[in-house]
Protein backbone atom coordinates (compact mmCIF):
# COMPACT_ATOMS: atom_id res chain seq x y z
CA UNK A 1 0.00 0.00 0.00
CA UNK A 2 1.26 3.50 -0.75
CA UNK A 3 2.28 5.53 2.23
CA UNK A 4 1.00 8.80 0.88
CA UNK A 5 -1.63 9.62 -1.75
CA UNK A 6 -0.71 10.58 -5.29
CA UNK A 7 -1.09 14.26 -4.57
CA UNK A 8 0.75 17.22 -3.15
CA UNK A 9 1.06 16.62 0.62
CA UNK A 10 -0.16 20.03 1.74
CA UNK A 11 -1.00 18.90 5.26
CA UNK A 12 1.56 17.44 7.67
CA UNK A 13 2.23 13.76 7.14
CA UNK A 14 3.55 11.32 9.69
CA UNK A 15 7.15 11.02 8.63
CA UNK A 16 10.30 12.01 10.43
CA UNK A 17 13.29 13.49 8.62
CA UNK A 18 14.83 10.04 8.32
CA UNK A 19 12.02 9.03 5.99
CA UNK A 20 10.55 11.89 3.98
CA UNK A 21 11.12 15.66 4.02
CA UNK A 22 8.30 17.93 2.97
CA UNK A 23 9.25 21.17 4.74
CA UNK A 24 11.69 22.53 7.30
CA UNK A 25 10.82 23.58 10.83
CA UNK A 26 12.08 27.12 10.65
CA UNK A 27 10.94 30.45 12.05
CA UNK A 28 13.12 32.33 9.59
CA UNK A 29 11.33 33.25 6.37
CA UNK A 30 13.21 30.94 4.03
CA UNK A 31 11.60 29.09 1.13
CA UNK A 32 12.91 26.76 -1.58
CA UNK A 33 11.65 26.47 -5.14
CA UNK A 34 11.97 22.93 -6.48
CA UNK A 35 11.45 22.12 -10.15
CA UNK A 36 10.47 18.72 -11.54
CA UNK A 37 10.48 16.91 -14.90
CA UNK A 38 13.13 18.74 -16.93
CA UNK A 39 15.36 19.77 -18.39
CA UNK A 40 13.11 20.91 -21.21
CA UNK A 41 14.28 23.20 -24.05
CA UNK A 42 11.02 25.16 -24.12
CA UNK A 43 10.60 25.96 -20.45
CA UNK A 44 13.87 25.44 -18.58
CA UNK A 45 15.83 28.28 -20.29
CA UNK A 46 13.15 30.84 -19.51
CA UNK A 47 12.90 29.71 -15.91
CA UNK A 48 16.68 29.93 -15.58
CA UNK A 49 16.57 33.43 -17.04
CA UNK A 50 14.01 34.47 -14.41
CA UNK A 51 16.04 32.99 -11.57
CA UNK A 52 19.21 34.67 -12.80
CA UNK A 53 17.48 38.03 -13.27
CA UNK A 54 16.23 37.87 -9.69
CA UNK A 55 19.55 36.54 -8.33
CA UNK A 56 17.97 33.50 -6.71
CA UNK A 57 18.56 29.77 -7.00
CA UNK A 58 16.33 26.70 -7.16
CA UNK A 59 16.68 22.93 -6.95
CA UNK A 60 15.93 21.01 -10.16
CA UNK A 61 14.81 17.38 -9.89
CA UNK A 62 15.82 16.15 -13.32
CA UNK A 63 14.65 13.13 -15.27
CA UNK A 64 17.66 11.13 -16.44
CA UNK A 65 16.64 10.56 -20.05
CA UNK A 66 15.79 14.25 -20.38
CA UNK A 67 19.22 15.19 -19.09
CA UNK A 68 20.76 12.89 -21.70
CA UNK A 69 18.79 14.67 -24.42
CA UNK A 70 19.63 18.18 -23.19
CA UNK A 71 22.97 17.99 -21.35
CA UNK A 72 23.81 21.65 -21.95
CA UNK A 73 20.67 22.70 -20.09
CA UNK A 74 21.71 20.55 -17.17
CA UNK A 75 25.14 22.13 -17.20
CA UNK A 76 23.59 25.59 -17.26
CA UNK A 77 21.43 24.72 -14.24
CA UNK A 78 24.55 23.99 -12.23
CA UNK A 79 26.68 26.76 -13.68
CA UNK A 80 24.17 29.37 -12.55
CA UNK A 81 24.25 28.19 -8.95
CA UNK A 82 21.23 25.90 -8.84
CA UNK A 83 21.06 22.39 -7.43
CA UNK A 84 20.18 19.09 -9.10
CA UNK A 85 18.29 16.15 -7.63
CA UNK A 86 17.16 12.73 -8.88
CA UNK A 87 13.65 12.39 -10.37
CA UNK A 88 14.14 8.87 -11.83
CA UNK A 89 15.43 7.95 -15.26
CA UNK A 90 12.15 7.65 -17.21
CA UNK A 91 9.52 9.22 -14.88
CA UNK A 92 7.50 6.01 -14.36
CA UNK A 93 4.60 5.30 -12.01
CA UNK A 94 6.84 3.78 -9.38
CA UNK A 95 4.02 2.15 -7.43
CA UNK A 96 3.65 -0.23 -10.37
CA UNK A 97 7.35 -1.16 -10.30
CA UNK A 98 8.98 -3.93 -8.31
CA UNK A 99 12.00 -3.34 -6.08
CA UNK A 100 14.61 -4.04 -8.75
CA UNK A 101 12.88 -1.75 -11.23
CA UNK A 102 12.71 1.04 -8.65
CA UNK A 103 16.41 0.67 -7.91
CA UNK A 104 17.20 0.68 -11.63
CA UNK A 105 15.32 3.96 -12.11
CA UNK A 106 17.19 5.63 -9.26
CA UNK A 107 20.60 4.27 -10.18
CA UNK A 108 20.30 5.06 -13.90
CA UNK A 109 19.34 8.65 -13.11
CA UNK A 110 22.22 8.96 -10.64
CA UNK A 111 24.65 7.54 -13.19
CA UNK A 112 23.41 9.96 -15.85
CA UNK A 113 23.75 12.96 -13.54
CA UNK A 114 27.25 11.92 -12.58
CA UNK A 115 28.25 11.30 -16.20
CA UNK A 116 26.79 14.53 -17.60
CA UNK A 117 27.30 16.91 -14.68
CA UNK A 118 30.09 15.29 -12.67
CA UNK A 119 28.23 15.41 -9.37
CA UNK A 120 26.53 13.01 -6.98
CA UNK A 121 22.99 13.88 -5.98
CA UNK A 122 21.80 14.04 -2.38
CA UNK A 123 18.06 14.19 -2.96
CA UNK A 124 15.43 12.00 -4.60
CA UNK A 125 11.85 12.89 -5.48
CA UNK A 126 9.55 10.19 -6.86
CA UNK A 127 7.32 11.16 -9.80
CA UNK A 128 3.99 12.57 -8.62
CA UNK A 129 5.08 12.08 -5.03
CA UNK A 130 4.22 8.39 -5.14
CA UNK A 131 5.83 6.50 -2.26
CA UNK A 132 5.91 3.12 -0.61
CA UNK A 133 8.46 1.41 1.61
CA UNK A 134 10.38 -0.05 -1.34
CA UNK A 135 10.83 3.41 -2.88
CA UNK A 136 11.98 4.99 0.39
CA UNK A 137 14.34 2.10 1.08
CA UNK A 138 15.87 2.22 -2.41
CA UNK A 139 16.53 5.95 -2.19
CA UNK A 140 18.12 5.75 1.25
CA UNK A 141 20.24 2.75 0.33
CA UNK A 142 21.68 4.84 -2.49
CA UNK A 143 22.49 7.77 -0.24
CA UNK A 144 19.62 10.07 -1.06
CA UNK A 145 17.07 11.83 1.12
CA UNK A 146 13.49 11.65 -0.13
CA UNK A 147 12.13 15.17 -0.58
CA UNK A 148 8.52 16.00 -1.33
CA UNK A 149 6.95 19.45 -0.99
CA UNK A 150 4.67 21.52 1.21
CA UNK A 151 2.77 23.32 -1.54
CA UNK A 152 2.57 23.11 -5.33
CA UNK A 153 2.41 25.98 -7.81
CA UNK A 154 0.28 23.93 -10.19
CA UNK A 155 -3.08 23.02 -8.68
CA UNK A 156 -6.64 22.38 -9.88
CA UNK A 157 -7.82 25.35 -7.83
CA UNK A 158 -5.39 27.71 -9.61
CA UNK A 159 -6.06 28.05 -13.33
CA UNK A 160 -4.19 31.27 -14.08
CA UNK A 161 -0.72 32.55 -13.18
CA UNK A 162 -2.33 35.07 -10.85
CA UNK A 163 -4.31 32.36 -9.04
CA UNK A 164 -1.18 30.23 -8.76
CA UNK A 165 0.70 33.09 -7.11
CA UNK A 166 -2.13 34.02 -4.76
CA UNK A 167 -2.53 30.43 -3.62
CA UNK A 168 1.15 30.15 -2.73
CA UNK A 169 1.30 33.55 -1.03
CA UNK A 170 -1.78 32.80 1.04
CA UNK A 171 -0.57 29.40 2.21
CA UNK A 172 3.23 29.51 2.41
CA UNK A 173 4.95 29.22 5.78
CA UNK A 174 8.62 29.62 6.78
CA UNK A 175 10.62 26.59 5.71
CA UNK A 176 8.25 25.78 2.88
CA UNK A 177 9.23 23.73 -0.16
CA UNK A 178 7.46 24.85 -3.33
CA UNK A 179 6.90 22.39 -6.16
CA UNK A 180 6.69 23.50 -9.79
CA UNK A 181 7.47 21.89 -13.14
CA UNK A 182 9.47 22.73 -16.26
CA UNK A 183 8.65 19.68 -18.37
CA UNK A 184 6.29 16.95 -19.64
CA UNK A 185 3.20 19.17 -19.99
CA UNK A 186 2.62 22.75 -21.14
CA UNK A 187 4.20 24.78 -18.34
CA UNK A 188 3.61 28.21 -19.88
CA UNK A 189 1.38 29.42 -17.04
CA UNK A 190 3.78 28.13 -14.42
CA UNK A 191 6.72 30.01 -15.92
CA UNK A 192 4.59 33.13 -16.28
CA UNK A 193 3.73 32.94 -12.58
CA UNK A 194 7.30 32.80 -11.29
CA UNK A 195 8.34 36.50 -11.56
CA UNK A 196 5.27 37.64 -9.63
CA UNK A 197 5.65 34.81 -7.14
CA UNK A 198 9.21 35.91 -6.41
CA UNK A 199 8.16 39.53 -6.02
CA UNK A 200 5.20 38.80 -3.76
CA UNK A 201 7.10 36.49 -1.45
CA UNK A 202 10.07 38.84 -1.25
CA UNK A 203 7.69 41.71 -0.47
CA UNK A 204 6.41 39.54 2.38
CA UNK A 205 9.91 39.10 3.75
CA UNK A 206 10.78 35.71 2.29
CA UNK A 207 14.22 34.75 1.05
CA UNK A 208 14.70 32.10 -1.64
CA UNK A 209 17.34 29.45 -0.97
CA UNK A 210 18.38 26.11 -2.40
CA UNK A 211 17.08 22.93 -0.87
CA UNK A 212 20.45 22.27 0.78
CA UNK A 213 20.48 25.74 2.31
CA UNK A 214 16.94 25.26 3.56
CA UNK A 215 17.68 21.89 5.13
CA UNK A 216 20.81 23.25 6.79
CA UNK A 217 18.89 26.16 8.29
CA UNK A 218 17.06 24.22 10.94
CA UNK A 219 15.58 20.90 12.00
CA UNK A 220 13.74 19.08 9.22
CA UNK A 221 10.33 17.58 9.88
Amino acid sequence: MPIIPNAAPEKPINFSSEHVIYRVNNTEKLVAITVDDGPNPKFTPRLLDILRENKIHATFFVVGNQLEKYPELGKRILKEGNEVGNHTYTHPKLLKNNSSEIIDEIVKCNDTIEKVLGIKTKYFRPPKGQLNHDIIKAAHEHGEKVVLWSIALEHHDANTPEEMVNRIVNNITPGGIILMHDGRLDRTKSIQAVPELIKELQDNGYKFVTLSELLESNKTI
